[in-house]
């Protein structure tokens, strides 16, 4: 039976036609896929030189379909190789290509215009389809490997086959053969396009099998990638079907958190398996991850396998797996945090509680050392008032005795009674000074604006009568303001320069100087005498009560002045402070902080 040519190339038109429009849909869903264009390029060219061959028995174009027919089809093999090279990440030899393409296109060209011989054109298209047929086939063996191993060995062999044809063909039209006498005598000799019509066929669908396992290995790898990717989390994560509540898939944090094996959970709902302990607040859950594009931070308590609670931090959301509605939970376990807040907010109340105890019993404390001090004040001052009149009456009596009655006594009875009028005016300061002492830790402060260069000065005029301060050199120095209470700051410098005119040294010209300055926050007064100075080992007994460091050598103080000057001071939230040398003079200096605030 003699085959019709045309009806064999209108059916390998039709085919090609077809293996075009499967090979443009790959190339359209799989572009990024390397490759895949010159997949479409080779069925494309294959296809047009197909067509081109029906209008070869044209009068005009003839000659040109001829050509275009046989040179479509080499470029056509060669973007097949091409096509392979890329698809398995390697560039093509693009000198190669033209190496085989560029040559063939001219020696076709100079057989069939200038030196027509269709003989000699059949050898050099089966030279051109060999070496193309042998490139790809070369392609296909080295990555015969993993799952595209059957399927590149069986296009090798087709290939290769296709190859040994050729060659069979071209040797057989070397040694004498005409075209049209190499597979009998059909005058256009169809057993080429036979063979172009079974192995485009077998590349085509190897091809789209090639794509195909590549995607499905790349989809396998990238779930394979996404479940470890899903097992790292730590936390716990879950995908619900919303329809009927059932679990699609879980991770190991889910089994960890729950105790609950992946196998077990999947394919039953987390309210089957009692995983929350209200299944309702699971169901508030879904509600708003259907709602709102996400959910975040809800709290829920759930039980484990073996029964012991936790307290899981559920953020969800919608996610839609093959159009159905899903939802994926992250639940995060805050059973430590939960307890820990329960716990900080006991603690929370319990100081609460001490707080307010604490405040209960301070002000009774605070209420009976009120009372105390106002006891002991009024204490102080009825003593201070029952001794002193007393001591009025021996001192006014004595200075009768002396006046009037002195002449009788001999020099040891004057003496002895000015021992005892001493003793009573030194009692009636020491009095003096224990209330003034008392005041000075019970008294309200007023907090304002003091000059204290303006209360030195007043201070020294308290202590120093007029007519003996021409015998002083008295220096007020450039004094800042301070805040607090005027009339007990007055009080303070009094005792200081008290203090310093007491023990200034003898002679004229005795200097005591008031000088001040502003220091990290503090306003610094300075008393600075030229007198007698004292031991720094002592310096500490300056500011007690009672103490006095010169007892014995004339001195007539009481020993409170300066435990007063502390006091007061300290009230101020200020300190006290005292350097000296024996003969070298002292220095006494108070600080209180600018703001003016104080524990009064």
């Amino acid at each position: 039976m003699t085959l019709d040519v045309r009806t064999l190339l209108a059916l390998f038109a039709l085919t090609q036609a077809l293996q075009v429009v499967v090979l443009s849909v790959q190339y359209a869903l799989f572009r990024s896929y390397r490759g895949t264009g010159a997949f479409l390029l080779w069925s494309a060219a294959v296809g047009a030189g197909s067509v081109a061959f029906l209008f070869r028995d044209h009068e005009t174009l003839g000659r040109v379909a001829i050509f275009a027919q046989n040179g479509l089809i080499v470029f056509g093999t060669l973007c097949l190789w091409a096509g392979l090279c890329r698809f398995h990440g390697r560039d093509e030899d693009r000198r190669l290509f033209g190496a085989v393409l560029v040559p063939y296109l001219a020696a076709h060209a100079f057989l069939l215009w200038v030196v027509p011989d269709i003989d000699l054109r059949a050898v050099v298209l089966a030279a051109a389809l060999v070496v193309s047929a042998l490139l790809s086939a070369r392609e296909l063996w080295r990555e015969r490997t993993g799952e595209s191993r059957p399927v590149a060995l069986v296009l090798v062999a087709g290939l290769l086959a296709h190859a040994a044809f050729f060659a069979y063909r071209g040797a057989v039209l070397l040694i004498g053969a005409h075209v049209g006498d190499v597979w009998g005598s059909a005058a256009f000799n169809v057993a080429p396009y036979v063979d172009g019509f079974l192995l485009t066929n077998l590349v085509t669908f190897g091809i789209v099998i090639l794509v195909n396992r590549r995607v499905n290995a790349e989809v396998r790898e990238a779930r394979d990638h996404f479940r470890r990717l899903l097992d790292t989390i730590p936390d716990a994560v879950l995908m619900t079907r919303v329809s009927d509540g059932i679990c699609r898939d879980a991770n190991e944090g889910f089994e960890a958190l729950t105790g609950y094996r992946r196998d077990e959970i999947v394919g039953r709902s987390s309210t089957e398996l009692g995983v929350w302990v209200d299944p309702r607040a699971r169901d508030r859950v879904f509600e708003r991850a259907l709602e709102s594009d996400a959910t975040r931070d809800l709290e829920l308590e759930g039980r484990r396998r073996d029964g012991t609670p936790f307290v899981g931090s559920v953020s969800a959301r919608r996610v839609d797996v093959r159009g159905e509605p899903h939802v994926l939970s992250v639940v995060h376990d805050v059973t430590g945090r939960y307890a820990a807040r329960e716990a900080l907010q006991r603690s929370d109340r319990e100081i609460r509680e001490l707080n307010a105890g604490l405040e209960r019993r301070v002000a009774e404390r605070t209420a009976e050392l009120t009372a105390k001090n106002a006891e002991l004040e009024a204490f102080v001052h009825s003593i201070a008032h029952d001794l002193r009149a007393p001591l009025r009456a021996i001192e006014g009596f004595s200075g009768i005795l002396e006046e009037e009655h002195s002449a009788r006594l001999d020099d040891e009875g004057r003496r002895l009674l000015a021992r005892v009028r001493g003793g009573a005016r030194r009692m009636d300061r020491l009095l003096r000074d224990l209330v003034e002492y008392a005041r000075a830790g019970s008294a309200g402060l007023r907090h304002e604006r003091v000059d204290l260069g303006v209360l030195a000065r007043g201070a020294f005029e308290d202590v120093v009568p007029a007519e003996a301060r021409e015998a002083w050199r008295f220096v007020v120095g450039d004094l800042p303001t301070a805040r607090g209470d005027a009339a007990l700051l007055r009080v303070v410098l009094r005792h200081l320069l008290a203090n310093a005119v007491k023990y200034a040294a003898a002679g004229p010209g005795r200097s005591v100087e008031v000088r001040g300055r502003v220091e990290a926050g503090h306003v610094v007064c300075e008393v600075v005498d030229d007198g007698v100075g004292f031991d720094p080992a002592h310096a500490g007994r300056l500011f007690r009560v009672f103490e006095r460091l010169h007892a014995g050598e004339g001195d007539d103080g009481t020993g409170i002045g300066l435990a007063i000057v502390r006091r007061i001071v300290e009230r101020h939230g200020g300190s006290v402070h005292a350097e000296g040398r024996p003969g070298q003079g002292a220095t006494f200096a108070f600080s209180l902080p600018e703001t003016g605030e104080s524990d009064a």
